[in-house]
């Protein structure tokens, strides 16, 4: 079994907080990442893909960081 530890993805949860916090809370967010970006719902959509893809039959057990680098900090 693997599993996927998403960074943050703007989602509608989000909606009801307001557009101007929610977009300054995910810029401060973005600029701690060492990519500088928050993740999309296709980059955790991609990587679900990947890990139901044949081409990772090998890897189990795993946690799948997507979140721009944040967990190395």
């Amino acid at each position: 079994m693997n599993a996927i530890a998403p960074g943050m993805v703007k989602t509608k949860f989000f909606e009801e907080f307001g557009e101007e916090p929610v977009t300054q809370m995910f810029a401060g967010v973005a600029s701690m990442a060492p990519l500088r970006r928050n993740q999309t719902v296709e980059d955790i959509a991609n990587a679900v893909a990947f890990l139901a893809s044949d081409v990772s039959r090998n890897i189990t057990g795993q946690v799948l960081q997507v979140d721009s680098g944040l967990v190395m900090l």
